[in-house]
Order: structure tokens, then C-alpha cells, then sequence
């Protein structure tokens, strides 16, 4: 058997920068944005990172909002920021939105780089007396050489790399707290007095700056953490247990809460640090002049917290005198060759789950349920993803049953429902997300199976050879953990660790890299949240990470509503890397409801398709009906790769088959049954591919996971040519391919689509459809030219010329579309287009040239590009810049050009390029795109316009976007 290979953190990493930055500060919190400001004041290049997705996190991390007008004057005075920034209407305490924009405009402005969501694990002194350091983040391992570094986080855990520490002997109380909306307050006893909670535990409560209804609730830590950062991960699984005995306690014994809501639960501590560095004396001595510290960690005297710590504005003060200490020393040190890093411990287990989201959280579950030991490694600090930490708090489609009606019932018996719990999917009724993680963190633990390494990222895999996974290295903020694990789950819902194992995978849409859009959800009010379709991002990439979070924090900002309270702390992507498994499926497959002899659970939705899609089912009209298609356990079976499996919406599917199967409820379903196969696995002695379905699926069945009796396991071959004909009469043009979308959404589509039958025939069928579509009399002429141009058949063209033209003499401008399709929203969304748009993506497949430029000149003479039009529901606008430019780029032929440069030229979206920091109008990246696309198919048509487009847009900020032009041109 091979031997393990270590695979060191930094393998594979890129650098954030290509050159040396002066300093890196490491955490946005208020030491450190002060910090930041004074030191690119200065004339210096400063990097500023935080594992956060916004700063001043030793704020709101730590859920202390208010703070007294006085010092928010002065705060603002010492940042330059406007002081209604920083104050909520009522003037009682900071508003969390307006202040962390306030705060990032102002970092921009100085001229700070920000990058969020990344962590240092090591540095190096180099050769040439540079410092490099390197670390993890969403978007993989990175590097960075700098000239100094300043740890600026709240608990200044990277600052064990560098010196001895030694444990507080002060030892000051330490709390976590909790954020409540809707409490009835008077019936608390006056704010900051004690009153008794779980175990007689002292709690402290303080008005909170919303309403009166608003509080937090601060708990104080009875088994303080010591400061070792072995004990980090045991200390905060502490912690939170804690704040969910509070929570438990005060729900149901306390008469102020018996109504609350829970908004949320803070990530952070407060209060004087565990520990200290006695080397850094507050700061003042640097280490080699290279490395400074600020934040409670770096007190000279631990005793001058409350003086020096304890306030925001104080925090501020401190970060400008160690900048401008750092500023002042010219002190230039021997370039000793020197490193650090976070300190490792090694762990050995059966199962390692990396991503404790909606699909992990519950492969856990399932498998410890059934005495498999478990570790589960979690980027952020709860379990839940996108339900609890992503703030899509409800259940949309998806299939009630199994494991996630039981899920339910019990979030609904521990109160985090207002009524009873969603059992049909009409029932869109919001879960409490804090609530929610607390619960799904309680089931983890009750087997005592699970090891639960919160904050904890994936830096790496472990291998043993090429293709085999044994684990991961994961890092929390004290420590990397060596996991060794023998089957290794990649529930990251983006593929992080198969695409850094050598999987391949696609990344969005095959054809462009579009993909459905992200979300940072903006709490409207504490504990109130709405979701938001915005646009793409690139998670690859740490400056498109930042940059989607800046515009996301943004984008809530409207004159006609209140702004929003807050945003989810995590940025949640519907869609990014599709791994490649051992099966990967597809769209034709779940509109021919193909079943699987190796299903693990089943999937329920309309096409839920949240932007660009570039399906030619979607193109050509159809729009799928409520269909409940099985997942097959080969889909997450990576290829070429033992020991991993990819479970949640990266498993091997393609862009047009991900939108139906990536409901919440269903992934639950799938992400529990995945832990019930694994733990089947290691009590027969199996490898994940020897498992025996035949035996396991009763199994599936009892658990309500898969239906009793389902039918013989079809294959994907097309049907019959003896049932062509009635296929074909089932066809009629009265009846639009949309219209299988008009259903409820508690009814499931069973049978057949006769369309979707046709398609799929092979080329036999041909004489069959020309018979009909020659028929004077037939009642399916278009459809059946539809599906004659599917097959890539010129003889489809004057039918779909003659609808086109009649379209175009009923209409002065573009035919918009005539019926609504249910639950859309601004395009380009759930192929909500014009028939006339399909009849064009159509005449590109049937590849008829005349006819084709026709149609081309004729509706591109039609497009006066307005604003209105693009946000439409109706008019089809970007629908018809895109079929036009995929038609031009079928037709391939210079004549096509002429009408492609009237449409590059319109002012809509002529120069969309953007190099600054963020968009806060979304609508200008769809512009953007749509400017792109023309420029594409004039770059394929030799036209040198199209070509300086894609060439202009690689300095383009926003990466999904190079991403297209880079493709484009190669």
C-alpha cells in the first residue's frame, strides 16, 4: 500500500498579489481598519484580510451594537466617516449595515486592498528578507510576500507562530451573546442587573438599538477558554452548548421570551483575552521588525482592558499608534531565515465530512446515527449553511418526507417555527436560522459520534498516491488539523476539495461559465431576512469573493424602503463547480424521469433556474413540469478518485440538470442517506463502490428516503419506433411546450413528454416528421418543425420563418411574451422569453442560412435597447440579444456582422466595462454580459470589433466576466 503523502498547506497556492505588498494586517476589526487607513495614508501598499465576510467583526462578531453617542462622535471623527454612518435611527447603538459599508468605503478610499474570507496558518522569512505568508481560504491556499505584518484580530491567535504566550493571569470574565428580537422586554428586570438562567448561571441583558422589542442577552463562560490552541476547537463546542442551554432556558421558563425570536448567536467572544505575548509589550516591540500585534492579546498590562480595549473608539486609537509605530521603524534587521506556524494536531477517523451545510451537517447525521465516527470540519460557526448561516431560511420545492419531515418536526418542537412545520411545498414557512444550527449541532452530538471542528476551512487533501484521498488538512483559527479518515465526504457544495484532489469538473455552464446567481441575503429587520438574485461570482478567486460581498452589502440600498439591519454572514453560491462523477446528470434525464438501480433518494422541483441558462430544451420553448427525478450514488462518486465522495448541488450534474435538484430539503434527504450508505460500508467491510443496493435500499425505503415499489430501473435509451406516431398525434400547436410550467406546486408530472420522446428518437424518425409537417391539414405544424430542427434538420426553417414573420407584422417592435411563466423573477430567469426568442435559438440549430440571416436582420432592426425593457418580464430583451448573437454565430457567415455591430453599438450597454471595486446596480453586469456576447459572436464572425471587446474586458473586475472573454478568445 502506498504511504501517505503529507500535502504541506501552501501546495498549490497562488499568490493574492504578484508583487510584495508593504504590510499585511490580518483582521478587519477596528484596531485594524484604523491601522489600515493610517498606514496607505502614508503612501504605503496594505493588504487587509479577514476571515470574515465584513469588517469589525470584534463588534459584530461579538454582537455589541450599542455604544454611547459620544464615542460614536468621536469613532467617526477618528475614521473620517459621517457619523450618521455609524447610528441606527433611534441613535442607540450602531447600525451593522451602514457601518460596515461606511467602513469599507472608507478603507477603499485610503486606498487599502480588502480581501474577505482567507486565514494565515505560516509565514517564512525569504532569502531576499521578504516576509511570505501563506494560509487557506474559500478560494484555496494563497501566498503573499510582504514587508511587515501587523495580527490585528480579535483574539490574535496567529501571533503563537511568532512568540511564546502565556495564560492571563488575570483571567477577566469572558461572555458570548445572544441577539433576541420581538422580547418583551418590561417583564426583564432592569437592563444590566443579573437575573438567573440554566444551572443558576448569572445573565446580563442590554437594549438592543432596533426597537424596544430588540436586546442581547450576554452570557458569562463559566470553563474559560485557557489560550491553548490545542484546546480551541473543545473550547468553542463548549461554548456554543452553553448559548444553547441559554436559549433552550429562556424559551421555554422565562415569560419575556416566550414570544421571541432568536436573530442571532455571536461568533466571537468578548472580553479580555485567554492570553497574552509578553514579547510584544502592547505592540511596541516588533519581532525582527517585521511582525507587530494589536487587539487584547498585545497588552503590556492584561489589567488595561477596560482602558484600552473595551470600546471601539479605544480599539481605533490603539491600531493608529502601532501603525504609525510601524511607520516609524527604520530599524532594518539581519534577513534571518525564519518560519512559523499554526501548530498541528493529528486526528484518525472512519469518516471525515468537510462542509457541515445543508447536505453535510446531515451525512453527519445519518452515519454517527449509526455508530460511524465522525468528524465534521465547518467553515463557519455553525452548522446549516445556507439555511442558518446563509440566511435562506425556508424550504421552497423539495420533497417532504424522510429525514427532513423529521428534521422539521423537531426544529417545530423546539419552537423555530412561528406555526406548525412546512409538510407540502406550498408550506413556505421560515425556520429561526440561529435556532436551526443550534438544533443540527445537538443531533450531531447526541450519538457521541461526532467531532465537531467549527470555523474550521479545508486547506488541502491528504493522499495516499495519486488518486486516493485519506483525509484533509483543515484549519481552524488556533490550529491545523492532520485529519486522516478513510472515506472523506466533500460537502463543501462547490467541489473544494475534488477540485484540489485532481477532480476535473466544469465550472457554471459549459458554454459561457454563466452560472445561477449568488446571494448575501440582507436581514431586514434582526431576525427577519428576504433572499436576493443578484449576479455571478467566481469563488475561485479571492478578489471576486470580496468584490461580490462588497456589492452584496450594497444592494438593499433603495430610496423606497428602509435599508437593511444587516447580511447573512455567509455569501451563499447557487451554483459553481460541477464535478465529473461516474454518472452525471442531466436534464434530458429528468425529463424522461429516468430511474437508477443505485438511487440514494429523489428530488422534487419545477426548473428552479435563478438566471442564464444555456439549455436547448429551455431555448427551444420547453419548460419543465414539477418532476421528482432519483439521485444515483455513482453522481457522487468522483471519477478516477478513491476514498472521496462529492456530495450536495457540486455532485456530477450538469448546469441544466443542477436547478431541480438542489432544493434544501432534498439535500438534507440525500446528505442523510449519504451517511446511512457510508456507515453500511464500513460495517460490511465495503469500498464506496462495492455497495450492494439491492440490499440497501429497503433500508432507504423504511427511512422514507425513497418510494416502496418503484419501478424497474429505466435506461436512457429513446423510445420505440413503433410509438412514434402516436407520440406525434399527441403534438398540438394550441398547446405551448410552456405550458407544462402551469401546475401547482403540490402536484408531481408523471408520463411522458412526447416532445422530449421525439427529440430523443434517432434519425429513422425523420421521414415520419416530414410526413406531418407536409400535411396541410396537421395541428402541429410548429412543433413538429421544432423538433425537426432539434434533429438539425434545414427543412425545419420556413416554418419557423413563417411564424417568425407573422409575429413580426402583429408587432411594431419585439413580440414580447404573452403569458407570465410562474415564479420569475428579472431576467434572465426560468426561460421566461418570448416564443419568438425560441423560434430563433431553433432556426440556429436547423443551421438554414438564408432564412437564418433573414430573421437576423429583421430583428436586430427591431432593437432600440432601453432600460425598461431589460428589467421586463415581458419584452424578452436580453432573450433576444442572446438568441440573435448564438444565431449569428450558427450562421458563420460575414454577412452577419453588419447587424451584430448596429447591436454593439446601442448605448444601453455599450462600454460596460468596470474596473472599480463593486457594482451596487446588478443590472449593469447582465449589461455587461450581453455586450460580451454580441462582441463574441462577432469575434467568431473575424469581425476585429469583436475581438477589442474580449481583449478590453480582461481587465475587467468582475472574473465570471474575464472569465467568458478569455474563453472567448481562446
Amino acid at each position: 500500500m502506498p504511504s501517505i503523502q503529507k500535502v504541506p498547506p501552501e501546495a498549490h497556492a497562488k499568490p493574492i498579489f504578484p508583487e510584495p505588498v508593504d504590510t499585511i494586517i490580518n483582521g478587519a476589526t477596528w484596531a485594524g481598519v484604523a491601522a489600515a487607513i493610517e498606514m496607505a495614508q502614508a503612501g504605503k501598499k496594505v493588504l487587509l484580510i479577514d476571515e470574515h465576510t465584513f469588517p469589525a467583526a470584534d463588534s459584530f462578531a461579538c454582537l455589541t451594537f450599542s455604544q454611547p453617542a459620544d464615542l460614536r462622535q468621536e469613532l467617526a471623527g477618528a475614521l473620517i466617516i459621517d457619523p450618521s454612518c455609524l447610528a441606527h435611527d433611534n441613535g442607540l447603538g450602531f447600525h451593522p449595515c451602514r457601518t460596515k459599508c461606511a467602513l469599507e468605503d472608507r478603507l477603499l478610499e485610503a486606498g487599502v486592498s480588502i480581501v474577505y474570507l482567507v486565514r494565515p496558518l505560516a509565514w517564512e522569512i525569504t532569502e531576499e528578507g521578504l516576509l511570505e505568508v501563506r494560509g487557506t481560504g474559500k478560494s484555496g491556499p494563497w501566498r503573499q510576500r510582504c514587508r511587515t505584518f501587523l495580527e490585528a484580530t480579535w483574539e490574535g491567535h496567529f501571533g503563537t507562530t511568532l512568540t511564546p504566550w502565556e495564560k492571563n493571569p488575570v483571567q477577566g470574565a469572558s461572555y458570548r451573546r445572544l441577539e433576541y428580537a420581538r422580547v418583551d422586554t418590561p417583564l426583564l428586570p432592569p437592563a444590566e442587573e443579573e437575573f438567573t438562567g440554566p444551572q443558576n448561571l448569572s445573565l446580563r441583558w442590554e437594549p438592543g438599538p432596533y426597537d424596544e422589542s430588540h436586546c442581547f442577552v450576554e452570557i458569562p463562560l463559566l470553563e474559560a477558554w485557557c489560550g491553548d490552541p490545542l484546546e480551541f476547537a473543545s473550547a468553542e463546542n463548549k461554548q456554543r452548548k452553553i448559548m444553547e442551554e441559554v436559549h433552550t432556558y429562556l424559551k421555554k421558563t422565562h415569560p419575556a421570551f416566550a414570544k421571541a425570536r432568536l436573530a442571532n448567536h455571536a461568533s466571537l467572544t468578548t472580553g479580555a483575552a485567554q492570553r497574552y505575548f509578553p514579547a510584544f509589550a502592547g505592540g511596541d516591540l516588533p519581532v525582527e521588525g517585521r511582525f507587530w500585534l494589536t487587539g487584547p492579546a498585545a497588552l503590556a498590562d492584561p489589567e488595561d482592558y477596560e482602558s484600552k480595549m473595551a470600546t471601539p473608539l479605544a480599539r481605533v486609537r490603539e491600531g493608529q499608534r502601532v501603525a504609525n509605530r510601524m511607520l516609524a521603524n527604520t530599524e532594518s534587521a539581519p534577513p534571518k531565515r525564519a518560519s512559523g506556524e499554526l501548530p498541528r494536531r493529528i486526528h484518525r477517523t472512519y469518516l471525515l465530512v468537510v462542509g457541515g451545510g445543508t447536505t453535510g451537517a446531515n451525512v453527519a447525521i445519518g452515519a454517527a446515527e449509526n455508530d460511524l465516527p465522525v468528524i465534521i470540519a465547518e467553515q463557519n460557526p455553525a452548522l446549516g449553511g445556507v439555511g442558518t448561516q446563509g440566511g435562506i431560511n425556508s424550504y421552497w420545492f423539495g420533497r417532504r418526507g424522510g429525514h427532513n419531515l423529521r428534521l422539521s418536526e423537531t426544529l417545530s418542537q423546539h419552537g423555530a417555527y412561528d406555526s406548525r412545520p412546512p409538510k407540502i411545498p406550498t408550506d413556505i414557512r421560515n425556520w429561526n436560522a440561529p435556532a436551526k444550527s443550534f438544533l443540527l449541532s445537538s443531533l450531531a452530538s447526541s450519538s457521541g459520534q461526532v467531532d465537531q471542528l467549527l470555523r474550521c476551512w479545508f486547506v488541502s487533501p491528504k493522499k495516499a498516491g495519486k488518486n486516493k484521498v485519506k483525509g484533509a488538512f483543515c484549519a481552524d483559527p488556533a490550529i491545523i488539523h492532520e485529519i486522516e479518515a478513510e472515506v472523506t465526504v466533500d460537502a463543501t457544495g462547490d467541489g473544494d476539495v475534488a477540485a484540489a484532489s485532481g477532480v476535473p469538473y466544469t465550472y457554471g455552464a459549459k458554454d459561457t461559465g454563466a452560472t445561477m446567481w449568488y446571494a448575501l441575503v440582507p436581514i431586514k429587520r434582526p431576525a427577519v431576512s428576504s433572499s436576493q438574485f443578484t449576479s455571478w461570482v467566481d469563488i475561485r478567486c479571492p478578489h471576486d469573493l470580496t468584490r461580490a460581498i462588497l456589492a452584496g452589502h450594497r444592494r438593499e440600498f433603495r430610496p423606497d424602503h428602509h435599508d437593511p439591519w444587516d447580511h447573512a454572514p455567509s455569501l451563499s453560491t447557487r451554483e459553481s463547480r460541477h464535478i465529473h462523477g461516474e454518472v452525471t446528470l442531466t436534464l434530458t434525464d429528468q425529463l424522461r424521469q429516468r430511474s437508477w438501480p443505485d438511487a440514494i433518494g429523489l428530488a422534487f422541483s419545477n426548473h428552479d433556474v435563478k438566471g442564464y441558462t444555456e439549455s436547448d430544451w429551455i431555448r427551444f420553448g420547453l419548460i419543465p413540469p414539477n418532476l421528482e427525478v432519483e439521485i444515483p450514488w455513482r453522481a457522487q462518486l468522483p471519477v478516477r478518485t478513491e476514498g472521496l465522495l462529492v456530495t450536495g448541488k457540486a455532485l456530477s450534474a450538469t448546469a441544466e440538470a443542477l436547478p431541480a435538484i438542489r432544493m434544501q430539503a432534498d439535500l438534507e434527504n440525500i446528505g442523510y442517506a449519504t451517511g446511512l450508505v457510508i456507515a453500511w460500508c464500513q460495517k460490511e467491510g465495503k469500498s464506496l463502490r462495492e455497495v450492494d443496493f439491492k440490499e440497501i435500499r429497503p433500508f432507504l425505503e423504511e427511512k422514507g428516503l425513497l418510494h416502496p415499489n418503484s419501478p424497474t430501473p429505466s435506461t436512457n435509451e429513446p423510445a420505440p419506433a413503433s410509438r412514434w406516431p402516436s407520440l406525434i398525434a399527441a403534438l398540438d400547436d394550441q398547446t405551448s411546450l410552456d405550458a407544462y410550467q402551469e401546475m401547482p406546486m403540490t402536484e408531481t408530472f408523471r408520463g411522458e413528454i412526447p416532445f422530449v420522446e421525439l427529440c430523443c428518437a434517432d434519425a429513422a424518425i425523420l421521414p415520419l416528421l416530414r410526413d406531418e409537417a407536409s400535411r396541410r391539414d396537421s395541428p402541429r405544424p410548429l412543433t413538429v418543425a421544432l423538433i425537426l430542427a432539434w434533429h438539425r434538420q434545414a427543412d425545419a426553417a420556413p416554418v419557423l420563418v413563417e411564424f417568425l414573420t407573422q409575429a413580426l407584422s402583429r408587432n411594431s417592435g419585439l413580440p414580447p411574451r404573452e403569458k407570465p411563466v410562474r415564479y420569475t423573477q428579472p431576467p434572465p430567469d426560468q426561460g421566461n422569453f418570448p416564443e419568438c426568442v425560441s423560434l430563433l435559438y431553433a432556426l440556429a440549430r436547423c443551421g438554414a442560412k438564408p432564412e437564418g440571416l433573414a430573421m437576423l436582420k429583421a430583428f436586430a432592426e427591431r432593437i432600440e435597447a432601453t432600460e425598461e425593457d431589460l428589467r421586463s418580464l415581458t419584452s424578452g430583451l436580453f432573450d433576444y440579444i442572446d438568441a440573435l448573437s448564438h444565431l449569428a454565430e450558427a450562421l458563420n457567415t460575414p454577412e452577419a456582422r453588419e447587424p451584430l455591430q448596429r447591436l454593439l453599438q446601442q448605448p444601453l450597454w455599450a462600454n460596460s466595462l468596470f474596473t472599480g471595486h463593486y457594482q451596487v446596480d446588478w443590472f449593469k453586469e447582465r449589461k455587461a454580459f450581453l455586450e460580451l456576447r454580441i462582441a463574441r459572436a462577432l469575434h467568431r464572425l473575424g469581425d476585429p470589433r469583436g475581438t477589442n471587446v474580449l481583449k478590453a474586458y480582461l481587465a475587467d473586475r468582475r472574473k465570471p466576466l474575464v472569465n467568458f472573454a478569455q474563453a472567448a478568445l481562446s
